[in-house]
């Protein structure tokens, strides 16, 4: 969910499915209403367990898991970033210099700036937890190679 003034917007998810709709529920009127999408160019994927943060007036979104492969026995995972114009309703797949991190679900994300932190998850390809950190500069659109230090030592160092 993202707070976006008196609008709560809401992607996605799963019930028996798995969806990519976008609600947003008006505290002032408390009534929800669904975007159309239907004239829109792209859209993202159905997908649950992603990240969608805030910057100014947009919501940016990354990764999550994709609706489950029978055939494959797991849900497929994205590392794809997507923004959201709240003031004209579009979608916008954002194409990033640099080199994007592992796809991934369960991962955490956070806004400091322009700078979009993304931090560990699980990735069902690789069937692994993940522990690193990346950054996304929202404004020139590059993923930034990032080193973390704790206690001297890097722990991380992963783009």
């Amino acid at each position: 969910m993202n707070l976006i003034g008196n609008e709560i917007y809401v992607f996605g998810g799963f019930s028996r499915d798995t969806y990519n709709d976008l609600k947003v529920f008006d505290m002032g009127t408390t009534r929800w209403r669904e975007v159309d999408t239907s004239a829109m160019r792209v859209i993202p994927d159905p997908r649950v367990s992603h990240t969608m943060v805030n910057y100014n007036d947009k919501m940016i979104l990354f990764g999550g898991g994709g609706p489950y492969l029978p055939n494959l026995h797991m849900m497929p995972s994205f590392n794809d970033i997507w923004m959201f114009e709240t003031h004209n309703l579009m979608w916008t797949k954002l194409e990033g210099s640099g080199i994007p991190p592992k796809k991934r679900m369960y991962h955490t994300s956070a806004v400091f700036g322009s700078l979009m932190l993304i931090h560990g998850g699980y990735s069902s390809e690789g069937k692994i937890s993940l522990s690193d950190f990346n950054l996304f500069d929202i404004e020139v659109h590059k993923w930034i190679k990032a080193k973390v230090i704790m206690n001297g030592k890097v722990v991380e160092a992963e783009a």
